[in-house]
């Protein structure tokens, strides 16, 4: 049996786009604003690719799907937050090109790196 969407979106995710501004001193600031508040159906994080460290380890990034709604403009520059955690959205899926839903494919920003 499948479950309805609307039943499967239970979680808020917010989705945030970056601004381009200028400090004091005219250089440039990024900054990330939102977007949208949406109710979402975050998958089961998984590990992602590998990334070596600096001391020569490897460090699993999670990598988190996320539907939601369709919703125009969401773009692979912009990340989500979800229960204060940060994703970089790699991947915008319309799925079946009908509007009616998207999938994220989303990979997790370390915390130094916010």
């Amino acid at each position: 049996m499948t479950i309805p969407l609307a039943k499967r979106l239970k979680h808020r995710i917010r989705i945030e786009h970056s601004v381009q501004g200028k400090d004091r001193s005219g250089g440039k600031t990024t900054s990330w604003e939102p977007f949208s508040t949406v109710w979402a159906d975050p998958g089961a994080s998984t590990g992602g690719r590998v990334k070596q460290t600096e001391k020569g380890g490897d460090e699993s990034i999670p990598a988190l799907p996320v539907r939601i709604r369709y919703l125009a403009g969401v773009n692979d520059r912009m990340r989500v937050v979800f229960r204060d955690e940060v994703y970089r959205i790699e991947h915008v899926d319309n799925e079946r090109q009908a509007n009616r839903t998207m999938l994220l494919t989303c990979k997790a920003i370390p915390t130094g790196a916010r």
